[in-house]
């Protein structure tokens, strides 16, 4: 194969590519039955209308019915068989790529010809800037004797030496008929003149060669029919484009692509992975955007181009995780939920499964946590299923990492199922607490204050949280248990748990002990927080980072510190550049509450993204009691509509068909 068709088979990106590429074979009695018109599609612009609206092997078609038409234009152009195959699928995949751009679909043949004929100009001057190659390196059949290869290859260029002798309209007529006896009326259709004009210019062709040369240039053409494959190399060229364009990041361009390869080939596993990954992109970018999202039929082709590739059976870990956070992102935990569980329920490898099954845990709470819905039998399930999956002789500490981070056992309190879970981690502490890093000792607090604290015994909550500070806080900074490396499931999540060590991390541990649990233990229970946030705030001169600041402003200001919340999260803000989570809301709740009344109502308009379209800023504008004060202001009753239209905007609609976008 010429030099150029290696250079863009070198592209491919992955070997599975060209094996899925093989499923392209069994359109072919599709194509059989639309060229004999038994089929629905009978011209050209009814296969580009189906095309452009993702019908089934729309495109496959037309490469099937327009291939031989253009390798013979490319050949008599570029005057060699390997770079005419090389060309035409050049032009067949840029017009692929353009076909949108078709102004008039019945005229697509001729169309194809004016971006086949670029292609060989280009091909041409290319080969112009070039050396000379020397003519023993082009490349031959390696069946023929070195004889019978000189032989071949003079016959060859008396070929098309007398081809070339001939007028340019009549090349292409005898290439056109005589590679693969295609119709006059084909022919007439590709190079757009009447049927009559054809025959004459094979008739004076004809005339023009020697009846010898005639019959020569007959069984040559012929012997360089193209490959049965040549349809499918077109897909898989154009699969590649597709992922070169996902690779750089151009959404749009890059499903469009896919799209097409989905038209050819129907259950195309990657192409369909490639399409759910562009669409997810696109709307993941568009999400990031400082306003509020409103493209629903975007959205409706993301979640339906990722359920496509999971209903194809593909275990795909990152299309899983992608369909899960684009649910939660709008508030449809139920669903997201679910769609992680089954995908795990799928595996029969627990070290795949198990970080699903963890995931789902975490968006089914999170509904609760959002107050939209209860889902805690899911989330106690859930877990009870990890914990069955891991072998029973997985070594303890290891297994701790089941019940990290501390959130995974709140549902257990919210069923009455709290002692279970004392039992496990306290059998767990026993086997390995002398092995535990600063991380697992924090963790395990965390565990047993949590169980208590949504079982409302704030006094237990205070009692462990103290026990961790006053252990965190007495370790000397060298003590060797602060350089530990937390562990995580398996040796292959240790890279990520490795970064929690460390005096700094022990910081800010102890930061986030005394805010979101001691100070709230107190505040419940209506006991002084005064020499908590002295506390609070030398442990913060200890760790100044954007994230010890954060939890210590969102504690405070559900607290009811104001003051202290507005500071901490300032200080946030200024290290971080930006404030985390709910950040922006509970720094409007505390101007509010400061008599800062604008300033507070400025924020909450400059809030956009998954805060609003999950439904986290109307349900906590609901739930603080820094809002009453501003609740029913006309402003602000027009904005909680403007929060609700963008949370509809994620809501189920009837129609998900991933390929309705062009």
């Amino acid at each position: 194969m010429a030099a150029s068709c290696l250079g863009i088979r070198r592209g491919l990106q992955s070997s599975v590519i060209l094996r899925r590429c093989v499923i392209f074979l069994q359109s072919r009695a599709f194509i059989r039955r639309v060229h004999s018109k038994k089929g629905v599609f009978v011209n050209d612009a009814q296969l580009v209308e189906a095309c452009l609206e993702g019908d089934h092997r729309a495109y496959a078609v037309l490469v099937d019915r327009y291939r031989y038409p253009v390798f013979g234009l490319c050949l008599s152009y570029v005057k060699d068989f390997d770079a005419a195959e090389d060309t035409a699928q050049e032009a067949l995949i840029a017009a692929y790529l353009k076909l949108e751009s078709l102004p008039e679909p019945q005229k697509f043949g001729p169309w194809l010809r004016t971006i086949a004929a670029n292609q060989c100009r280009m091909w041409l001057r290319r080969q112009r800037r070039q050396v000379a190659i020397d003519e023993e390196m082009a490349v031959v059949d390696p069946a023929p004797s070195p004889a019978e290869q000189v032989l071949l290859r003079e016959r060859r260029q008396r070929v098309l030496a007398a081809v070339a002798r001939l007028s340019w309209p009549q090349q292409q007529a005898v290439v056109l008929f005589y590679l693969e006896g295609l119709s006059l009326k084909r022919i007439a259709a590709f190079l757009d003149v009447a049927v009559p004009t054809v025959e004459q210019r094979l008739y004076r062709a004809r005339l023009k060669l020697k009846e010898e040369m005639a019959t020569m240039v007959e069984e040559n053409l012929q012997e360089h029919r193209l490959p049965e494959d040549f349809t499918q190399e077109v897909v898989q060229e154009a699969l590649t484009r597709g992922q070169d364009l996902l690779q750089e990041r151009q959404w749009p361009e890059a499903r469009k692509a896919f799209n097409r390869v989905v038209a050819a080939v129907p259950d195309h596993l990657e192409a369909h992975r490639g399409l759910a990954l562009a669409f997810d992109g696109e709307t993941r970018e568009a999400l990031k955007q400082d306003e509020h999202f409103s493209d629903g039929r975007l959205l409706d082709n993301t979640f339906a181009a990722l359920h496509k590739v999971c209903e194809l059976g593909a275990d795909d870990p990152e299309i899983v995780r992608a369909l899960g956070q684009l649910y939660s992102h709008y508030g449809r935990h139920e669903e997201g939920g679910q769609c992680l569980e089954r995908a795990a329920d799928r595996l029969d490898d627990w070290r795949r499964s198990v970080p699903l099954y963890k995931m789902a845990i975490s968006v089914y709470y999170h509904s609760h946590y959002t107050g939209r819905g209860d889902h805690m039998e899911a989330c106690v399930r859930c877990h009870r299923r990890v914990r069955q999956l891991v072998p029973a002789d997985w070594p303890p500490r290891r297994r701790f990492a089941l019940w990290q981070p501390s959130g995974m056992s709140m549902a257990y309190a919210h069923l009455g199922l709290s002692q279970e879970v004392f039992d496990e981690l306290d059998a767990l502490k026993a086997q390995s607490e002398d092995e535990w890093s600063v991380e697992e000792h924090f963790q395990y607090y965390g565990i047993c204050s949590n169980q208590y604290r949504e079982m409302g015994r704030w006094d237990e909550v205070e009692e462990h949280s103290r026990a961790y500070v006053d252990w965190a806080k007495a370790l000397p900074t060298d003590d060797p248990r602060l350089q530990i490396r937390p562990l995580a499931l398996t040796e292959e999540g240790d890279e990520n748990a490795g970064a929690h060590n460390g005096d700094d991390f022990r910081w800010w541990t102890v930061c986030y002990a005394l805010a979101d649990r001691i100070l709230r233990a107190r505040h419940e229970t209506g006991r002084a927080t005064e020499d908590i946030l002295a506390e609070l705030d030398r442990a913060l001169d200890q760790h100044q980072s954007a994230g010890s600041y954060s939890i210590a402003g969102q504690s405070a200001c559900e607290t009811s510190h104001y003051s202290e919340a507005l500071s901490y999260l300032r200080q946030e803000e200024e290290l971080g550049g930006r404030l985390a989570n709910r950040g922006d809301i509970y720094l409007a709740a505390s101007l509010v509450a400061l008599g800062r009344v604008e300033e507070g109502k400025e924020r909450l308009r400059n809030i956009y993204g998954r805060l609003v379209a999950n439904g986290q800023c109307r349900s906590w504008f609901g739930k603080l009691d820094a809002f009453d004060a501003i609740r029913g202001d006309a402003d602000m009753v027009e904005l909680v509509d403007e929060w609700e239209r963008a949370e509809r905007v994620g809501a189920p609609t009837a129609s998900t068909n991933p390929r309705v976008m062009r």
